[in-house]
């Protein structure tokens, strides 16, 4: 009773979906009468992004991501506050450090410099969640599209793919691979059009 499927995976070469035995078996199920999603890929920047079994084969329903804008937003407002926090701190340990200092001249030059260090961090800090704020909506340039090898535009459609919290698969290499992004032990949140893919196919189901 299988109506849908969701292929979060990629081939390893880029060939033709006419000889390529990832896209053959994703058809046979196709003309099956099951509907086949695919992810299309995190090679955006790459010079043949779309070339890969299955997310390059006409039949199935290729899948690229964007940034939610509410998704966006909620990240940028934590990422600003956690900026604040840390320049907080930083000031106060910057204060500290220039009291120590007995020569007053010296004094004065270290805190010149540490006013310096922290307006750049906080430019950096203003950058980076602003940058976050206008890509809301948008698909991120690491997100595979163009042009299939057989002349083939991809990806047909666009789900949500950045920031997304997922169910942790058990004994998941990502569970010391990538420690930040575990949420509570049983979680993870990511971005990629596997993010992206399954949410499309549970639209379609």
């Amino acid at each position: 009773n299988i109506r849908v499927i969701n292929l979060s995976l990629t081939s390893d070469s880029a060939q033709s979906y006419e000889t390529d035995p990832l896209d053959a078996a994703v058809e046979a199920a196709w003309f099956d009468g099951i509907t086949v999603v695919a992810a299309a890929g995190n090679d955006g920047l790459s010079a043949d992004p779309v070339d890969f079994a299955p997310a390059n084969d006409p039949f199935v329903i290729t899948v690229g991501a964007v940034g939610d804008a509410q998704t966006i937003q909620h990240v940028a407002q934590s990422q600003q506050q956690e900026n604040q926090a840390s320049e907080q701190a930083l000031a106060g340990q910057n204060a500290a450090a220039e009291q120590a200092i007995s020569d007053p001249q010296q004094r004065k030059d270290q805190q010149q410099t540490d006013q310096q260090n922290l307006a750049a961090t906080e430019q950096t800090d203003h950058q980076q969640v602003q940058g976050l704020q206008q890509s809301a909506g948008l698909p991120p340039p690491w997100s595979s599209a163009g042009t299939t090898q057989d002349g083939f535009t991809k990806p047909e459609v666009y789900g949500p793919g950045r920031f997304i919290t997922a169910a942790l698969a058990p004994g998941s290499a990502y569970a010391t691979a990538c420690g930040p992004c575990i949420v509570g032990g049983q979680y993870i949140t990511a971005s990629g059009t596997s993010l992206a893919a399954p949410i499309v196919a549970g639209a379609a189901a």
